[in-house]
């Protein structure tokens, strides 16, 4: 079973944040204009940003000890308060239009880094 939380803007777009296959996936659609971008499409400077802050959405690492960006993201996410705003974007698609991240903490409670990676 796949995990998956979806939200819209007021500009009609849609992000979705799913795990599966061992990795949590970030997702802009603009069903307006008939597009969509996912983290795992090889974007150039893909990030999450969570009140302006920079989060690398990678499920890999360089090197060995170091932290899987996509876990911060994650971990990030269900630290977000109602207050809080998300903007997805790259080089390809610019800068998203904001998202709120209200009810976000509340469905991520309880759900670990762990949990995703184990979805199939």
């Amino acid at each position: 079973m796949e995990f998956a939380l979806t939200s819209q803007n007021k500009a009609g777009q849609t992000l979705t944040f799913s795990c599966s296959n061992k990795q949590m996936l970030v997702t802009l659609a603009s069903p307006r204009e008939n597009w969509s971008a996912r983290s795992d499409e090889g974007l150039d400077d893909l990030h999450l940003l969570i009140n302006r802050k920079s989060y690398d959405l990678d499920n890999e690492t360089f090197f060995p000890n170091d932290p899987v960006p996509a876990k911060l993201a994650f971990e990030a996410l269900a630290q977000t308060k109602a207050s809080d705003t998300l903007v997805f974007t790259s080089r390809q698609t610019g800068d998203s239009k904001t998202f709120s991240a209200r009810g976000l903490h509340d469905a991520l409670n309880g759900v670990t880094w762990q949990d995703c990676m184990s979805q199939p």
